[in-house]
């Protein structure tokens, strides 16, 4: 952690972190994001946030926590060929993946950079429309990382961000209070849980009109999609890893979790916002 320029204080959770995990962990992190962006509803989410701020053909977008770019193709398709995508993670190893991915499928307009959502390397003004998807939940303060994406965006440009609601979270298993535990240890690291439902308010109190938001419910309960049980192992893992639970208790909680699948019963669900808003002209 670190000292924000207004007095406040930085934070980010494990996500923000990730250059001093082991190679391991990135690993499993690059499978957990991979298995994500396939999923209908995230992209549907994601098409969505993409259209809230009109980032359409020949915008210029900034987005903030990009990872190493698993909606690449539905995001230049977006953009179009004469778009420019600029990107920007705290992770090396996404950013270079990020990279490579956009190299390899010939996608000269893209450029990924490793750097801080609180200080931006991009000038101001220079994005038609900034976002951040699945990223202000892992960082505070909100206001700081918004204010940066106002700035490198144009009056009149546009500002969204989608988020799922830490305390939102359901899952289906015998053991409720496990489950409650687990759960509530892994909403307790974020550093802004509520950025979900709070992130429309900080649009306003930032100085953006024309705000809006719309949820959706993901829903996910086929055991034959990976992110399903890669999801319950990295929340039962992380719990254990903090010493909340033991290490045979966090693989009892994730067995239990899938076995709901032999009767056609298994559930995870969350909420996912999208917010948005207008810089003004």
């Amino acid at each position: 952690m670190s000292t924000g320029a207004a007095g406040d204080r930085w934070a980010s959770d494990s996500w923000g972190t990730l250059d001093a995990e082991s190679p391991d962990e990135i690993d499993k992190r690059f499978a957990l994001i991979a298995d994500q962006a396939r999923l209908p509803l995230f992209r549907e989410a994601r098409a969505f946030l993409l259209d809230a701020v009109h980032a359409g053909p020949s915008s210029t977008l900034v987005e903030l926590g990009c990872g190493p770019l698993p909606y690449l193709e539905q995001t230049v398709a977006a953009l179009g060929d004469q778009g420019k995508w600029i990107a920007l993670d705290s992770t090396t190893a996404f950013v270079e993946e990020g990279r490579r991915r956009a190299e390899s499928g010939g996608f000269d307009n893209v450029e990924c950079h490793v750097g801080d959502a609180r200080e931006l390397p991009f000038p101001g003004e220079s994005a038609d429309a900034a976002i951040a998807d699945k990223l202000l939940i892992h960082v505070a303060p909100l206001s700081q990382v918004v204010n940066e994406m106002i700035r490198v965006t144009r009056h009149g440009g546009w500002v969204g961000a989608c988020d799922a609601d830490a305390d939102g979270m359901l899952i289906l298993s015998s053991d409720l209070a496990r489950t409650r535990e687990i759960l509530r240890f892994n909403a307790d690291q974020r550093p802004s849980p509520r950025a979900a439902s709070e992130t429309a308010a900080v649009l306003h109190d930032c100085g953006l009109t024309d705000i809006d938001r719309r949820g959706f419910l993901v829903t996910m309960q086929d055991p034959r999609e990976p992110f399903v049980e890669r999801l319950v192992d990295h929340w039962a893992r992380r719990t254990a890893a903090a010493g909340s639970i033991t290490a045979e208790e966090a693989a009892e909680w994730a067995a239990d979790v899938m076995s709901y699948a032999d009767k056609s019963a298994l559930l995870v669900a969350f909420p996912l916002i999208v917010s948005w808003g207008r810089r003004p002209a």
